[in-house]
């Protein structure tokens, strides 16, 4: 995913979940991702959880322009 969006030249802000703690599990990140999957992709108010959907949108929404991108993905 986030070489998708630097090839894409996407500013975007990287989040790092902690899945050997369980961050994926605290209740702030189960409201964006009820399955509690990592990664996700946020841009704006929208959340997308499944890896396929994210590589879609990264190469069908950033054609140019400037998004509020925000990559949650683990560490």
């Amino acid at each position: 995913m986030v070489l998708a969006l630097y090839e894409k030249g996407v500013a975007f802000e990287q989040v790092f979940i902690n899945i050997h703690a369980g961050e994926q599990n605290a209740d702030w990140f189960l409201k964006i991702s009820p399955k509690a999957l990592v990664p996700v992709l946020q841009i704006d108010d929208t959340f997308y959880t499944e890896s396929e959907d994210i590589i879609d949108v990264i190469d069908d929404v950033f054609t140019g322009g400037k998004y509020n991108a925000k990559l949650f993905c683990f560490l």
